[in-house]
């Protein structure tokens, strides 16, 4: 059986290889319709303009012929609209594709049936700004028991600058660092970390990392006892009652700074904004010198009567 299916196979191939030859010669005679996706290019736009929102990255065209003159455009890395931005200035802009603006290959017999989609380019454009903002810290700092973090995380540089579309520049006003954490610190460190990009198109900012660095003390505790809490944003013609008028709070720092520290320098306050009569419980908003970390505060709400 084998024997007489190896007889002449070459000759077999061979009429099986012209068969699929003719049959794809008599199908790629015919005419077709087929959609083509064209890349959307904007050219000699002006230096100090820049997209603001983002472009279709293609339109999709559909062309006829024949499918021999189609798969020889498939095949053609000519395709795309190039948009003349020459004249075009800062704002929204509404451009019409047409049938003219389809380039075919020369040599190939090819109509262009419609643009279907997109059949209107909307392009948004902005002038360029630039300036420069400060980098704001995500890292989350955990020192051992008797330790603290003096003072903020620093960054090299302390500002990164921003390049992109006017208004989302003006919108951005900070860039953070990229969310990390350190736990069981006991000693000062520094490191390397990615900033996060603006959520903003087309905004560039540079560097995209910055250094850091973590100053971690060795601490003692420290209660301060009997300090005054202040009132503030009292409602007109109201009276307010307090179940306390002090506070003590335990905080924790290196001992020369809490040996030159002053009341003065601590401010506790109970913000009475929006009370309504009646009774309520309000957290004192407490403020320290940055080298100090509060470990407690007695009480941590005060009883707060408004009549």
């Amino acid at each position: 059986m084998w024997e007489k299916f190896l007889d002449n196979l070459w000759l077999k191939l061979g009429a099986i290889l012209l068969a699929c030859l003719l049959w794809l010669h008599a199908s790629t005679d015919k005419q077709y319709e087929f959609t083509f996706g064209y890349d959307l290019k904007m050219i000699d736009l002006s230096p100090g303009l820049i997209l603001a929102e983002p472009m279709p990255a293609f339109a999709r065209v559909k062309i006829y012929g024949k499918g021999k003159e189609l798969l020889k455009l498939l095949l053609s890395k000519e395709r795309s609209i190039r948009i003349d931005a020459q004249r075009f200035s800062a704002g929204e802009i509404e451009l019409q594709l047409k049938k003219e603006m389809i380039n075919i290959p020369e040599g190939l017999n090819l109509s262009v049936t419609e643009i279907s989609s997109p059949k209107v380019l909307k392009i948004n454009l902005q002038k360029i700004e630039e300036k420069k903002v400060p980098v704001i810290s995500q890292l989350r700092i955990f020192p051992q028991e008797g330790y603290f973090q003096k003072g903020k995380v620093k960054f090299t540089p302390e500002e990164v600058k921003l390049r992109g579309p006017a208004e989302s520049v003006e919108k951005t006003s900070y860039i953070l660092s990229q969310e990390k954490e350190f736990q069981d610190l006991k000693k000062s460190f520094s490191g390397t970390i990615d900033l996060v990009p603006p959520p903003f198109f087309n905004v560039r900012f540079f560097p995209q990392m910055a250094d850091f660095s973590v100053e971690i003390k060795k601490g003692e505790k420290r209660m301060l006892e009997n300090l005054p809490v202040k009132l503030i944003n009292l409602p007109r013609g109201r009276k307010v009652f307090l179940d306390s008028k002090t506070i003590n709070l335990e905080v924790l720092g290196e001992k020369e700074t809490l040996d030159e520290l002053t009341p003065e320098r601590i401010k506790i306050n109970l913000d009475c904004r929006n009370l309504k009569e009646g009774k309520i419980k309000l957290p004192p908003q407490i403020e320290l010198p940055e080298d100090l970390l509060l470990v407690r505060a007695e009480p941590d709400s005060f009883s707060v009567e408004i009549k």
